[in-house]
């Protein structure tokens, strides 16, 4: 429930949110069965800039997330333009990582995800 929850605190203080699906349709099957209904197609939302990307967590969205060519590029351009994202839980792992996402600076620190997936995440103040 990262999602519904990152998108009710942004919402709360009045950010423009943009959530986008990658399939075709803008209803998504949350790992919980919970439906959530998206602002657009990740083909428009990647048309856009922003001030800030954050994927949720979940297995099975971070593996979704990790093989969308679409989403990735959307990150790889936010990290060309100096502009700040994030991941939860799997998805550091399953997605940043491999795509290499993350700069490796000092200092680091050692984070566990749920699902056993660790990773390095890098702490900076650049």
């Amino acid at each position: 429930m990262e999602a519904v929850m990152i998108i009710d605190i942004l919402r709360r203080t009045k950010a423009n949110v943009v959530v986008a699906s990658d399939g075709d349709n803008l209803e998504i099957l949350a790992s919980s069965k919970v439906k959530l209904v998206t602002d657009m197609l990740l083909d428009e939302a990647a048309k856009l800039t922003y001030d800030l990307v954050v994927l949720p967590g979940g297995l099975g969205g971070a593996q979704a997330f990790a093989k969308s060519d679409k989403l990735v590029n959307l990150l790889k351009k936010q990290a060309e333009s100096n502009q700040p994202y994030g991941a939860i839980c799997t998805s550091p792992a399953l997605v940043l990582e491999p795509h290499g996402l993350i700069k490796a600076k000092r200092p680091q620190l050692t984070l566990q995800c749920a699902t056993s997936y660790q990773i390095k995440v890098i702490l900076t103040t650049e």
